[in-house]
Formats: structure tokens, sequence, C-alpha cells
């Protein structure tokens, strides 16, 4: 038992006030000499022994009596046991009175910060005794203000808060993304200082707060410090600590802190989406239950995983079609999703115009315009081939034909859902018959060839090519199918548009099929004729690095400022030389030739008709050529020589036989060299 828990201090402690204290402090009231001796008796409880605590404390007061005389009441007990105490650590050994402070700051903060646990109390302790800070701005400093001028409270769950940030108000400090490539500073919201996202978030702070689509951005404090920060869209959340997915933790830690699970699902989507991808039934039903009101983008992210369980519980929620719903729902493939959609409401869309047309064409014109960008409904219900959801949307909704729906009826192979498209009013074109034609299907052009498809009228001049003089021969020739080549020589031949008595359509068909334009790539050969598949060289190339580079193609072309498009190209992390030619082509400047850098850079050839374009001329060329020339052309590719060109030697090899590429002996070029070019 403690000495001073036996000893009679208070009698102590009463004469020497009677005898000293009163004499040398007079005139206060009682209450200041009660204070006085609590804070004496508590004093006493430093010291192991009776003896040490007399000594210690009689030598502090014939010191600093007199230095007390203006303390006031309320605080002269603390005064004088707060004194007592640092000059009695300080006599204390280092190891002794750092175990002394962090005991006393873990009492603090256990009774300042009550949601903290036993682990974060610990930790905060060592950080303020070790790094000697001040406790009492630390406490204030994680019970975390309620609201500042740059964020406003929205909901709370034990230690965590979370806060719409209203304004990107900062210190005029500048931090440094961890992951920004370029190196660069921005300045830095002073809610979020040494965070690692808040530069990030900074770039793009603009289009949160003023997109509405955006739905603005948000921040998680932990005990008052940042925690986590998301937007409104649900498309980016991070821990502020280390900009890593929140959602790279696992379900269960989440699951496990309740209070954070909790605000998680009451004001932030992304956990029930992330949910419902991974067809986590039971984490779907523990965030409903926690209270996840689930979005449109919620039913239409259950609706892509075709599970009716998942969808049934997004609708028993409250969630609400969006205009992406329907097509959704049409792309399971599923009647029943589809019917289900449908009686929610769920209303078609159709494609626009392309923006940046709209903007540069008169509002009275504006009908006159293409339809360029978004989805026509009725096309994504034909893409799927299914005859009984075609006959679903055109009986429940008002759905339109554009200028490619007969084209995706074609392509379905369906001819019950063309003759649907036809009733629908569609024309056919000859767009329509040459779809027809690539599909084989002899019932497929009838279909279209009876529907009142005509051609027009074209020169038959043997310099013109095959593809260009006669395409439904040139398409049907490659096909190699006799009765689909019957039916179109037939159809030709049948038309008033040529002096057709002169001509040998078979022999034109057998012709066609060494001539076309293609890319070869590793001895495979693509198709890259504009004036047939609307695709040629240039643009494929272009293309291909549209898509290796993942660019919006519709932002790319709404940028008319040539440092607007290297800014955005620069961000996508896109090489020099490829930015140049992306710049180049899109701006119309048209002074850098796509076909070089695809064959320079990519080791791609060229092939139109009998002429065979490469960069370089080595045994990988040659054989990669063969191999693409007897792809594109087949058995006839080898009744016919071939001219090559070597672009990076300048050299020009003439009647190349196949056999010869496929040998693969640059050295026996030389027999074919004609000059230089």
């Amino acid at each position: 038992m403690n000495w001073y828990k036996t000893a009679d201090i208070t009698q102590t402690w009463d004469k020497y006030l009677q005898n000293k204290v009163r004499q040398q402090i007079p005139n206060k009231e009682e209450q200041f000499y009660q204070n006085f001796r609590q804070g004496l008796i508590n004093a006493e409880q430093l010291f192991t022994n009776e003896g040490d605590a007399n000594s210690f404390i009689n030598t502090y007061l014939a010191k600093n009596v007199m230095n007390l005389t203006e303390v006031d009441t309320g605080h002269i007990g603390d005064r004088i046991f707060s004194d007592i105490r640092n000059n009695y650590q300080a006599t204390l050994p280092a190891e002794q009175r750092q175990a002394i402070k962090m005991n006393e700051v873990k009492q603090t903060l256990m009774r300042e910060l009550p949601g903290f646990n036993e682990e974060q109390i610990n930790a905060l302790a060592q950080d303020i005794v070790f790094n000697n800070k001040n406790v009492h701005e630390e406490v204030k400093r994680h019970q975390g203000e309620t609201e500042t001028d740059t964020k406003k409270l929205v909901d709370q769950e034990g230690i965590y808060k979370v806060y719409q940030i209203v304004s990107w108000g900062t210190n005029g400090k500048l931090e440094k993304h961890l992951d920004d490539i370029n190196n660069r500073t921005a300045p830095v919201h002073k809610d979020l200082e040494g965070t690692s996202v808040c530069v990030r978030f900074s770039d793009y702070f603009d289009e949160y707060m003023n997109n509405n689509s955006a739905g603005g951005l948000f921040l998680i404090e932990e005990s008052g410090k940042p925690y986590i920060l998301y937007t409104g869209n649900n498309r980016e959340i991070n821990y502020t600590a280390n900009n890593d997915s929140i959602f790279d933790r696992s379900y269960t830690e989440l699951l496990e802190n309740k209070n954070l699970f909790r605000l998680l699902s009451r004001n932030c989507n992304v956990l029930l989406i992330k949910a419902i991808n991974a067809e986590n039934e039971s984490l779907v039903d523990s965030l409903l239950e926690a209270g996840a009101k689930p979005s449109g983008e919620a039913l239409d992210e259950a609706i892509h995983t075709n599970n009716k369980f998942t969808i049934g519980s997004m609708i028993s929620a409250g969630a609400k079609p969006t205009e992406h719903t329907l097509n959704s729902a049409i792309g399971t493939i599923n009647v029943d999703i589809v019917n289900l959609v449908l009686l929610m409401g769920a209303k078609p869309t159709e494609m626009t115009p392309e923006p940046y047309a709209l903007k540069m064409t008169p509002e009275e014109l504006h009908h006159l315009l293409p339809p360029a960008v978004g989805v026509n409904t009725l096309n994504e219900a034909i893409s799927t081939a299914n005859i009984d959801i075609v006959k679903l949307i055109i009986d429940k909704v008002d759905v339109k034909t554009d200028l490619w729906t007969l084209d995706y009826a074609v392509r379905s192979g369906d001819t019950d859902i063309v003759e649907h498209v036809l009733q629908l009013g569609a024309k056919p074109n000859l767009k329509t018959l040459q779809e027809a034609i690539r599909m084989e299907s002899p019932d497929m052009i009838k279909l279209v060839i009876n529907s009142g498809v005509k051609l027009p009228k074209r020169k038959q001049d043997e310099s013109i090519p095959m593809y260009q003089r006669n395409p439904e021969l040139y398409l049907a020739g490659r096909t190699g199918n006799s009765e689909v080549i019957k039916l179109i020589v037939d159809f030709v031949h049948s038309q008033d548009t040529v002096n057709a008595s002169n001509k040998n359509w078979y022999k034109q068909v057998k012709l066609a099929q060494i001539d076309g334009e293609y890319w070869i790539m590793d001895g495979q050969a693509v198709f890259a004729d504009d004036t047939v598949v609307g695709v040629g060289h240039e643009a494929y190339v272009i293309q291909t690095l549209i898509d290796e580079n993942d660019i919006d193609e519709q932002q790319i072309y709404q940028i008319s400022a040539k440092e607007d498009m290297i800014a955005m190209l620069a961000e996508k992390g896109v090489d020099q030389e490829a930015m140049n030619l992306l710049v180049d082509y899109f701006l119309a400047i048209n002074r850098l030739d796509p076909r070089e850098y695809a064959m320079k850079n990519w080791g791609w050839k060229r092939l139109v008709g009998p002429n065979v374009q490469s960069w370089t001329l080595t045994a990988g060329d040659l054989k990669s050529m063969g191999q693409g020339i007897w792809d594109a052309y087949g058995e006839v590719s080898d009744k016919v020589v071939y001219d090559l060109y070597v672009d990076g030697s300048r050299k020009m090899y003439s009647s190349v036989p196949l056999y010869a590429f496929e040998d693969g002996q640059p050295g026996a070029m030389r027999n074919y060299q004609r000059m230089d070019f």
C-alpha cells in the first residue's frame, strides 16, 4: 500500500498553511487555501515515501511561494501540482521521465478521444512523446473541425465523418502527386495537406464540381485526419495515405470495420458496384442492409452480370432505369430480363450527330447531319441476332431505323430480322447488297435484290481497278462461293448499266481475286480498302494508335488547337513520333504518312493488287510477305508476279514470283532488282 494512503498528510499541510502560506499570501478567500492544500496533497502522491515528499515540497515552497500570489483561486491547485511534478521529474532518469510522460499522455488521449481504440491511442501517444508534440493541439486536430470554408459535413459514423468538398481553398502550399510522371506540383487543398491524392484531384476539381454527371467530390476523415477521397460519380475512390484503391483491401476487412462500412454503404455506390461485378450476393445483401441505395448505374451493372437475383435486389431496393438500362438488358440476350426492364419503364436510345458537327452547323441544318455517336436500341437488339428480342423491342417501344439498321440486320444472318426491318421502312442500297455478299448467304442476297436495290452506271475501263468498277463482282469473287457468284453475275447482267454483251463477267470475277488493298502483319492479311470496308491503310494505322493509347476518339475530334491536342496526348503517354502523326492527321496538316510510320515502326507490309511495299528486306520480311499474299489471294496468288518496293533503301524489284517471297532469300532478290526510286 502506498504510504500516502495511511499518512495524515492533510494535518501536515494544514499546519503549514496556517503558519506559512496564510502569512505570506494573506487576504485570500478560504477556497484559495483549500485548493492550495489539495495541490500539495496531490503532489505528495508523486513520491515513494513521506520523507522525500516533505523535503522536496518544502524546498519548492521556500523558493516559490511568493511566485504564487497572483495565481487565481481556480488554478492554484493545478499550478502547485504541475510545478512540483515538473521539478521532481527533472531529477529522474530519462527513461523513467519518458514512461511517466507516456502514461500521462495516454490518460489524456483516452479521455479526449473516446472513439480511438487501444492500438490507436498507443500509436498516437508515442508520436506525441517521441516527437515532443503538444498533446492538446494533437487532440484538437484529431477531433477534427465539423466544417471549414472548404468542406461541408454530410454524414458521420463513429470516428468517421464524410464531407463534401465545396471549394479548393489552399494554404499556398505545393505538392507533387506520387504517380505524376511529369514531376509536376500543384496547389494543395488545405484539408488534404500531406496526402498523396490531393494534387491529382486538384487537376480534375473543376470537372467534378461543375459537371452534374460527376456528382461532386467527397472526403472521409478518420478521427479528424484525411482518410478516403472519392467522386460522386463513383469513378475514383482512393486512400489519401498511399493512393491505392480502397478495394485492394479485402471485403472481409471492410465488413469488420462496421463504422466505415456503414458510412461507405450510405454515401458511396462504388462498393455496391464492385460487389455486383464480383457477383458476391452475400456482400450485396450486406451493403443493402447497411443502407446502400442502388443507383441506376448499379442496376445496369447488375444487368451486365445476367444475375437475376442481383437484378431483383436492385429493383426491390428502388433502383431506377437509366438511359443505358434497356441496351444493357438487350446485351444479355435474355428475353426475360429485357421484358423486365421494359415493364420498369426503360426507354430506347438513338444515335445523334457528332457534337463538333452540331456546333459548327447552323441549327436549321442539324436535321441533315448523319447520326454519329450513341447507340440505336433497335440496332442493339438486331446485333443479338435473336428474333424474339427484336420483335419485343419493335412491339413495345417506339424505335427508329437509321443509316446502319439494315446493315446490322444483314450481318445478323437472319432473313426474318431483315424482313422486319424492311417493314419498318428501311431502304436497301448498294452497301446493303455488299454486306449480304460478304455474309455469303444466297437467301440474304436474294432478299436484298428483291427489295429493289439498283446498280449505278459505272465506267468499265480496264485501267480502273476491279473493286472500283464492279465492287459487287469483286466481293462475290472473293467468297469463292459458286452460288453467290452466279447470283451476282446474273444480277449485274440484268441491270441496264453497262454494255453487258461484251463482258465476260466470270473472267472478271476470277481477276478480282488478285485485287484489293491489305495490310500484312506477321504473315496475316488484313483487308484495308476504304472504298469497300470504309477503312483504308492510313485510317487503320491511326485507329491502331488510338486503341493502343486508350485515346477518347470523340474527345480528340473536338480539339481544334494544336497545343491542346499535344497536351492531351502527352497526358496519355504517347511517344513523340506517334504524337506528331496523330496531330498531323486530326488537324488535317497532311505532312506525315501513317503508312510509312506503320511500315517503319511496326514492320507492317502494304499489299495493293500485285504491288507490295515494305520498309526493310530481310528473310523474315520476305516470308511474311509471301504468307500474307497467299492469305489475301489464295490459290490464284501464284498465278501472277509482283512488284516490290523497299522504302527504307529506295529499291524496286519487278516481276517477283510468289515462291521468291516464300523462299526468304534476300540475296536472290538481286535477280529482280530494276531501279532505285
